[in-house]
């Protein structure tokens, strides 16, 4: 039986207690409640309840209690994230479920989805989407899995195959279509989603509890598992009427904003540095100057300046230069050439 009421909270901020109805930082109304951001949704996917997990965590919420409760099968996590995608991810994404992609093969596995990132429409973030269990094999079946995407971002024709596929379901699907045309405006959405297999490569793993290899692999393969993939537990709690459903972490805290933090230790190149600074002083409402922005990096203002210019003109250019796999010079004379054939020099200073 479906429950007719599903909210969505976020368990890493349970201890803080907040009264009253708010609204979410991504825009949404909703009802904070002892931690939970709570929105009522009348759901009629047709899945069932989990089961009751026993000897696990319960919430109490008022007269109400809440016990955690276990997914029979993937599908019914799947199935409950892709029905509340919205709240889940925010109203500024885009989530395509492998349903829609019939016969696509990716390093001989299939995506459980495709999620798209349109916070920033010129910096937006593509993410393969992995349902999984807590009580699935680590070696035999969640490594595996992952593993094979891994080969999928270093093969460019998979990449193109996969983003041909991705525009024929939105081309056929004028719901679809409309949704990216609203973020994308006139850029062409080929074009966008061949930018963005190519140049965004994360991988989404949502789980329903903890798993202590997943840590364990992400501080051991840093290149790889470390880098890509991004961690969502996403766990049910149930009375007899309601779902609760808590995420640890929530979506908009996965994706570290630029500048946000510099590690100690960690070592970036001038040019990358440039293009942090560029991008913190473009940050939707930013108060930031280019010049803080510039000092807070450590580099020149012109270098920043430079780095805005080539993130204008070509934000796959400026994804390079901020991965480290090309400098802001060679960046600089790819999107000034182009104009310097035409007669005129591109002004990059």
């Amino acid at each position: 039986m479906c429950s007719p009421n599903i909210r969505a909270g976020t368990e890493a901020k349970a201890q803080r207690s907040i009264g009253g109805k708010g609204r979410a930082r991504d825009g949404r109304d909703g009802n904070r409640s002892e931690g939970f951001l709570s929105t009522r949704i009348n759901d009629s996917s047709g899945s069932g309840l989990p089961d009751k997990r026993n000897g696990t965590m319960t919430i109490l919420q008022g007269n109400k209690r809440f016990v955690e409760t276990q997914f029979k099968l993937e599908k019914d996590l799947e199935e409950l994230v892709r029905s509340q995608s919205k709240i889940l991810f925010g109203e500024n994404t885009i989530f395509i479920t492998k349903r829609k992609l019939k016969g696509l093969v990716l390093g001989n596995t299939i995506p459980d989805g495709f999620l798209f990132d349109l916070t920033e429409a010129e910096n937006p973030e593509f993410y393969l989407v992995e349902f999984e269990l807590q009580q699935h094999d680590f070696n035999r079946h969640i490594c595996p899995q992952i593993t094979k995407f891994f080969g999928f971002f270093r093969n460019t024709a998979s990449q193109n195959n996969l983003a041909k596929n991705l525009f024929s379901i939105i081309s056929a699907d004028l719901v679809l279509k409309s949704e990216f045309k609203k973020y994308l405006g006139e850029k062409e959405i080929s074009m966008f989603l061949m930018d963005a297999c190519e140049n965004s490569q994360n991988i989404l793993l949502v789980i329903d509890g903890e798993k202590v290899e997943l840590t364990e692999i992400m501080n051991t393969c840093t290149d790889t598992w470390g880098k890509l993939v991004k961690i969502m537990k996403v766990k049910a709690f149930t009375d007899e009427n309601e779902t609760l459903v808590s995420v640890e972490p929530e979506f908009v805290d996965i994706q570290k904003k630029p500048g946000d933090e510099v590690l100690e230790g960690e070592h970036l190149t001038t040019s990358q540095r440039a293009m942090y600074a560029a991008e913190i002083s473009m940050r939707r409402n930013s108060d930031v100057s280019m010049s803080e922005a510039a000092k807070k990096m450590n580099i020149s203002r012109v270098s920043a300046h430079i780095a805005k210019k080539i993130k204008l003109a070509n934000p796959a250019l400026a994804k390079l230069v901020k991965s480290g796999k090309m400098s802001l010079n060679e960046a600089g004379m790819k999107i000034a050439t182009p104009t310097r054939q035409e007669g005129s020099a591109v002004d990059l200073s």
